[in-house]
């Protein structure tokens, strides 16, 4: 169990009887960490917020209840009643003009879509997500967007594409100084730039990734050296990969 879950369940512990705004939030947060680890007690706190927002004035809870059910639901490979969630929460947002709730369950449809093996149509919620971000001046969402976008266009092997959206999102997790989030957005570009046959750029961007991991994510750290590595073996420099890969291997230990 991780930290930010542990503090989650901490805070819903201490609450006052009758606060059910603070209660259905934290169930939305605890919902979400809990994905993909355990879908079960991430569904129950969805439905257990929608149990507490029904007959209230919890709508814009209701509306993340709503589509923290449809992200476990997707987690499942249950994708009806993914796609039935988040159109029920799409309605919800669009009801209260939420744009910020609105992008968040588009996004969230484009993920679905996306598991199907619709990429097109990932693409067009995910851009519809991006320009609610980026109207509304969300600049961590914005960039976090923009990193699904490439996502999107990799799945499509739209590689040019793919590496115009990830450093996007890097050039804003640079301006928000956000050292995990840089991480992350230096392994995607390192990653394409490997399958554009840039060997050199994708190294180095999979080397700075490392260090931005350290401290925040050794999962991700590891799998980088194993992505390095990776890079060696088909480049013919088996004692480099194999050094990389033991790296990673140690981490994971």
């Amino acid at each position: 169990m991780n930290s930010t879950i542990k503090k989650i369940e901490a805070a819903l512990a201490q609450l006052k009887p009758g606060d059910a705004r603070s209660r259905s939030r934290l169930l939305n947060r605890l919902g979400r960490e809990l994905i993909p680890g355990d879908c079960q007690r991430a569904l129950e706190a969805s439905l257990e917020c929608q149990r507490l927002c029904q007959g209230g004035s919890l709508e814009p809870e209701l509306g993340e209840a709503l589509n923290v059910e449809a992200l476990t639901c997707c987690a499942r490979s249950d994708f009806a009643r993914a796609k039935a969630k988040c159109q029920d929460a799409l309605r919800m947002f669009e009801k209260l003009k939420d744009d910020s709730g609105k992008a968040e369950a588009l996004i969230t449809m484009g993920n679905i879509c996306a598991k199907q093996g619709d990429y097109a149509k990932a693409l067009v919620n995910h851009l519809s997500a991006f320009k609610l971000k980026q109207d509304a001046g969300d600049t961590a969402g914005t960039s976090a967007a923009a990193a699904t976008i490439g996502a999107d266009y990799e799945l499509m092997a739209d590689y040019t594409s793919a590496l115009e959206h990830y450093l996007k999102s890097l050039s804003i997790r640079r301006e928000l100084n956000d050292r995990p989030g840089q991480a992350a957005s230096m392994m995607n570009a390192g990653r394409i730039y490997d399958a554009l046959g840039e060997q050199k750029k994708a190294l180095q961007c999979i080397t700075e990734s490392i260090e931005l991991f350290k401290g925040s994510d050794d999962a991700r750290r590891g799998h980088a050296y194993n992505a390095i590595g990776e890079i060696y073996r088909k480049q013919g420099e088996y004692q480099n990969a194999l050094n990389y890969y033991q790296k990673g291997l140690k981490i994971a230990e």
